[in-house]
């Protein structure tokens, strides 16, 4: 036996519609809207036939969201439910990556006695450098 679900189209009545004003803008730009719902069962119904239950859902709550929030909130969802963590690809998290990475290229270019803004090694460094970088000959 599974269970299949429905969603019933009524919205709730007073300050719980966060859609009521909504009516001309959708008309205006009918492009999709982000909701948050909650929903609770209001019937159940059984197909003869197959045994299935069939779950009808009511729309007790509904507010509009912005797509920052709505990410967010899926994103720690997602990764509640499955246990995989999200890649840090948000433009927060990116910025905070580029960032890191251009540190460690700092840190790592002066460790190696690279002058950041020439892109020239210093005088003892590149001499470190070459004895570092050329094979040594095999003496006869």
């Amino acid at each position: 036996m599974s269970v299949a679900l429905r969603l019933r189209s009524k919205l709730p009545a007073g300050d719980l519609n966060g859609l009521a004003l909504l009516g001309a803008n959708v008309r205006d730009d009918p492009g999709t809207r982000i909701l948050i719902a909650l929903v609770a069962p209001v019937t159940s119904t059984e197909d003869l036939e197959t045994g299935d239950e069939i779950l009808a859902l009511g729309i007790e709550h509904v507010e509009l969201t912005d797509l920052a929030s709505a990410r967010e909130l899926l994103t720690r969802l997602y990764s509640d439910r499955t246990g995989i963590e999200p890649l840090p690809f948000g433009e927060t998290a990116a910025a905070d990556l580029v960032d890191t990475i251009a540190a460690e290229l700092v840190t790592a270019a002066k460790a190696a006695g690279l002058d950041i803004i020439t892109g020239e090694l210093s005088a003892a460094d590149r001499v470190t450098s070459l004895r570092t970088s050329r094979p040594r000959k095999a003496h006869k």
